[in-house]
């Protein structure tokens, strides 16, 4: 007769809480808000950088960023990420750079404007995208000891009207009929 512990699912689902708990997802966004203007949110920090370029180098901006409290970053390599206007990658509209800066790493992010041509400025390996006016996610920074990782995003030429999105207006759509039609059933008790 084998003896079965009734307490082993319930340490195991614990167990496995306990994991995902430690390994977070953070993301960092870089927003184009508009032609030389640039938003970055990093979801571990508690505020919003705004950069406003203006002059020879409109559009462009550099930050550092230390990991997410608690956690290390891994080692990468530099990246760039280029973003065309087109699909087959010919005007390039954007480019984001993501490098090594000691125990930190650094973005730096460069927009076309009026009167800018952009080159891209080949720093490590490259991926070319085109852009979609909605957040991409470009690149993953990991994070040591089951702490996570950082999911590096970027929206260029962010669409500036309020469009709503179809699915949620569907499950809204759904949710006033199910109200609709729980009202309306008679409950006897």
């Amino acid at each position: 007769m084998a003896y079965r512990s009734r307490r082993l699912p319930q340490l195991c689902a614990v167990l496995l809480l306990a994991v995902a708990a430690a390994a977070r997802a953070y993301t960092l966004d870089v927003v184009e808000t508009a032609p030389g203007s640039t938003s970055i949110k990093a979801s571990w920090l508690p505020l919003t950088i705004l950069f406003d370029g203006d002059g020879p180098n409109a559009g462009s901006s550099q930050f550092i960023f230390g990991p997410p409290p608690g956690s290390v970053l891994l080692p990468f390599g530099a990246v760039t990420v280029n973003l065309f206007d087109d699909a087959a990658l010919t005007h390039l509209s954007d480019w984001l750079t993501i490098s090594p800066s000691g125990p930190n790493f650094a973005i730096s992010f460069q927009s076309d404007g009026p009167g800018v041509t952009l080159a891209s400025p080949h720093l490590g390996g490259e991926v070319d995208l085109q852009e979609t006016g909605a957040l991409q996610q470009v690149f993953r920074l990991l994070l040591d000891d089951l702490a996570g990782e950082i999911d590096i995003r970027v929206q260029s030429d962010a669409p500036v009207n309020g469009a709503a999105e179809p699915v949620p207006l569907a499950l809204l759509a759904i949710g006033l009929a199910g109200l609709g039609l729980g009202r309306a059933t008679r409950w006897t008790f």
